[in-house]
């Protein structure tokens, strides 16, 4: 039963990657050590947290941008934009990882 559950993620993320997907957070893991004072110390964690927005507005954008592409029953027109932004959150991923 656990081999099963570890191939599941892997092979979620392999599947992302041959489809060029963009997969986002949910949250961000803070512990009581990167707080003092009730403020946030850890940069690492205000750099997730950040990237976190970032990906979460990006999406949201999309979405939007394809919804209403689709209203207007131009799938064309969505596809090339859903195209477009999967391949800015790649660049932009390519860039956090310098």
């Amino acid at each position: 039963m656990k081999s099963s559950k570890k191939s599941r993620p892997s092979a979620l993320y392999r599947a992302n990657g041959f489809a060029q997907t963009q997969v986002v957070q949910s949250y961000v893991f803070i512990e009581e050590q990167d707080f003092h004072r009730k403020e946030i110390i850890n940069d690492d964690v205000l750099f997730r947290i950040d990237r976190l927005v970032e990906d979460t507005v990006v999406l949201s954008e999309t979405y939007t941008k394809i919804r209403e592409a689709k209203e207007e029953k131009n799938s064309a027109t969505a596809e090339f934009l859903f195209l477009c932004v999967q391949r800015h959150l790649k660049s932009a991923e390519l860039v956090r990882r310098r």
